[in-house]
């Protein structure tokens, strides 16, 4: 009877340690294809380029806009006269009569300055009017010159290279494959430079006119001044120069440092500040001098002397002003262009993520252009007026399906109310799952 009950007592032991085996390895086994199954859809949503359908939640966005991009630098400057005249005495057969001028007077061009006696007065008029027809010949030479400049520049956009453009473009020293921009830059440089040129030559015709119409018979004579201006010194000792005449034109003179000077050229436009003045005004660098402007010295950083002209001169820049000077170095106007931190680069090709109308993201590759604080042009890639993420993270994925914050001040019930409502839930566990 004992021994009965105990191999009762035996056995039920074994079915229920069965039991147990059973279940634990059925929960095993559960735990484990739950596992390989939550591994493998986070491989899928993780994979890059994956297909499965993924949503993110967009925070912010902005759209490609047409902007305006300036790339520049910053220095200063000062009002100073845009240039000094000096004027010379020849004593050899002459002798010195009197000044005509004081110190501080203002002249203009052909006034005269100072008279002098010489016996050879015929020749001096002679000397003057060569020294005129010399002038009035390179006058003409000039206007010949920056008519060839205009009728070249007018046909840039649609003439290709031919034997008169590539002589015109050897003398202005333009590259073989320099863009039409470049080559449009560099004539309208020329041609001011060359209209500079011919307004000081017809500044020396009137100074000869007037000499030559001062004299006398008697044998008197008189020189002009050159150029409208302000009598700056007189040498009463008659020494060289005898007087000196500061232009009554203002010109913007400063340093650049090392970096400036490779990124400054002539002609750049740039912007003059001043407390003194409402709104900037316009310029253009004409001179950079390469030499430093003091020795060089291994314990200091060389300067670079440059010069620039204003557009318009303002009567509240007296000679003397300190003013901020922008180098407009570059420029990219009307472009396409979004904020540089809606740009990500994978293998060194820059792209954005483009918000589609279906609803999902749309992974851009784009060409970049010209980017200066904060700003990125966009040569190819996407539109005007294309939405795009403005700072796109790691969770973006191509073609992702998104979701925005909802602003309620912009929702109406009757769109509410238009939604089924298995679409409500659906909206509403998305919401929560992407917060």
């Amino acid at each position: 009877m004992v021994c009965t009950s105990v191999f009762i007592i035996h056995k039920s032991q074994r079915i229920f340690l069965g039991g147990v085996s059973m279940k634990r390895w059925k929960l095993y086994s559960s735990i484990l294809a739950a596992l390989i199954f939550l591994t493998v859809n986070i491989y899928l949503i993780v994979k890059d380029d994956s297909k499965v359908s993924r949503t993110v939640f967009v925070k912010e966005w902005t759209t490609v806009k047409s902007e305006d991009i300036i790339e520049t630098f910053q220095t200063e400057g000062v009002i100073k006269p845009k240039e000094v005249y000096p004027v010379y005495y020849g004593r050899e057969n002459k002798e010195f009569m009197k000044f005509l001028v004081q110190e501080g007077d203002a002249v203009t061009a052909g006034t005269p300055l100072f008279e002098y006696d010489t016996p050879k007065l015929d020749t001096l008029k002679a000397n003057l009017e060569a020294e005129k027809s010399q002038i009035t010949g390179e006058i003409a030479a000039i206007d010949e010159y920056i008519g060839k400049l205009e009728s070249y520049q007018a046909t840039i956009p649609e003439t290709a290279s031919g034997e008169d453009v590539s002589e015109l473009e050897t003398e202005l020293n333009i590259e073989e494959d320099a863009s039409s921009d470049i080559i449009l830059s560099t004539i309208e440089q020329e041609i001011y430079k060359q209209e500079l040129e011919k307004s000081n030559l017809e500044e020396k015709i009137k100074k000869y006119d007037t000499q030559l119409s001062n004299q006398a018979d008697s044998g008197t004579a008189t020189v002009a001044s050159e150029a409208d201006g302000v009598v700056k010194q007189i040498d009463q000792n008659l020494g060289n120069p005898i007087i000196t005449i500061a232009s009554s034109q203002s010109a913007v003179e400063g340093n650049l440092s090392e970096k400036q000077l490779k990124q400054a050229k002539p002609g750049m436009k740039i912007k003059i500040t001043s407390t003194d003045l409402k709104k900037p005004v316009d310029g253009t660098l004409e001179q950079i001098n390469t030499i430093p402007a003091e020795e060089p010295s291994v314990k200091k950083a060389s300067t670079y002397v440059y010069q620039a002209a204003m557009k318009k001169e303002s009567g509240k820049l007296v000679k003397g002003s300190r003013v901020g000077v922008s180098v407009i170095t570059r420029e990219a106007r009307g472009v396409p262009a979004v904020p540089e931190k809606a740009v990500k680069q994978q293998k060194k090709k820059p792209f954005l993520y483009q918000l589609t109308s279906k609803g999902y993201t749309s992974k851009q590759y784009i060409d970049r252009g010209l980017a200066f604080k904060g700003k990125q042009e966009v040569k190819n890639g996407v539109a005007l007026g294309d939405i795009i993420v403005l700072s796109p993270d790691d969770r973006l994925h191509n073609h992702s399906m998104f979701i925005t914050q909802l602003n309620a001040e912009k929702v109406k019930k009757s769109a509410i109310k238009r939604i089924p409502k298995r679409e409500k839930v659906r909206y509403l566990l998305i919401g929560i799952i992407e917060q």
